[in-house]
């Protein structure tokens, strides 16, 4: 199941670079570099039992998808703002249903 964070790391990173690449935004690409590579970083912290990824990845979880949520009330854009806030709410959903810390088994 932490795949699916894997995923959303990538996401991140990836629409950051599509963002800068389409219109120009260092923002896009600062802000999805940074928060993809801290996704992903956190998630195979988390995959090594590292619970303190778990608390990181839990914490960028809830920052971007706020963020995201914010940018899509305000907008109502599908994309990127509706796509990372349903793609964070799985990742927060994963991460508080199916993988909390005491049912973590780290990789050997």
């Amino acid at each position: 199941m932490l795949n699916i964070s894997l995923l959303y790391g990538l996401m991140a990173l990836v629409g950051g670079i599509i963002g800068f690449v389409k219109v120009g935004s260092m923002a896009s690409l600062i802000a999805g570099s940074v928060s993809g590579i801290l996704i992903i970083i956190s998630t195979l912290a988390y995959m090594r039992g590292r619970i303190a990824g778990y608390y990181a990845l839990l914490t960028i979880t809830v920052l971007v998808g706020g963020w995201f949520l914010k940018g899509y009330l305000a907008t109502g854009k599908i994309m990127p703002a509706a796509v990372m806030t349903l793609l964070s709410a799985l990742n927060l959903l994963v991460l508080l249903v199916f993988k909390k810390p005491s049912q973590h088994q780290p990789l050997s």
